[in-house]
Order: C-alpha cells, then structure tokens, then sequence
C-alpha cells in the first residue's frame, strides 16, 4: 500500500515516476527501528535534481505561461522567479516507511511511506509562504505519491 494505492504495480509505477521527473535518483536509508514483532519504521532520504521534466510532471503550475494558461502578470512572474530558483536545485526528501511483516504467510503485507516535499523545498526557496505556493498546486499527494493522478 502506497497512500490509498494499493499493490506491487502502483509502488513500481510511482519509483518509475520518480526516476522518470527528477535527476541524479538516490535513495538512502538512514535509520531503521522495530516497533514491534511484525512492524519495522525506517527513515530515509531521497536525493532528487528538479529539472524541466519536474516542472511539467509535478510542479505544472510553474510553467502555466508557457502551457497558455493565463493568470495575472504577476502571477505569472512569481512562478517563473520560483521555477528558476528551483531548476537544477539539489533536493534532500525526508522519507518514513512503515513495513508491516505477516509472519504467517512470510509476505510484506504493507508499505506505507511518506516524503516531506515542504521542507526542502522551503530551504531552497528561504520563505514558508513560497514554497506553500509551489506545493499548492503541485501533483504531490499527501503521502508523496507524485504525477498524474491515479484512475
């Protein structure tokens, strides 16, 4: 289970995502504790480059100028100043897994697994209110699955 989605082909689907949006992929495990018997909490980092594909897949809303979407001049400067900060930027992603073992069918029964866009995003931007902006729009669940939504 990846948020609400559920099976081996939506946690693939959403690596492939990842690896198709963003550059220079890595994911690192930082810690790991067992919460008990059958659950195991890890906390890891995803190291990601935004780059154009970043822009079209996930953060749309940065290139709306260019997809004709018209907002206000200003509207339309904020989103390309915050677009460029971003572009090429380094991005450290906080991730927590829970993995949930069923000891009796010797199976994972359960992944689940949050990434925390906020913080770094407010770290390359040094201000709350624009990285709020970024994220407002962006497709990015709560629980860090990213693209399109899922049908």
């Amino acid at each position: 289970m990846l948020g609400k989605h559920q099976g081996v082909e939506a946690l693939m689907e959403q690596w492939r995502r990842y690896s198709a949006y963003f550059d220079d992929l890595c994911f690192q495990l930082d810690h790991m504790t067992e919460l008990s018997k059958d659950l195991v909490q890890v906390s890891a980092s995803l190291r990601v480059t935004a780059t154009n594909a970043t822009f079209e897949n996930v953060f749309p809303q940065l290139l709306a100028e260019e997809r004709g979407y018209r907002r206000d001049d200003a509207e339309d400067l904020k989103a390309a100043e915050l677009g460029s900060k971003l572009l090429g930027r380094r991005l450290l992603l906080p991730c927590r897994l829970y993995l949930e073992w069923d000891e009796s069918s010797c199976q994972l029964v359960r992944l689940n697994m949050d990434v925390d866009f906020l913080a770094p995003i407010n770290r390359v931007l040094n201000s709350l209110e624009d990285a709020a902006y970024v994220l407002d729009q962006a497709l990015i669940s709560v629980d860090g699955s990213i693209g399109k939504r899922f049908s």
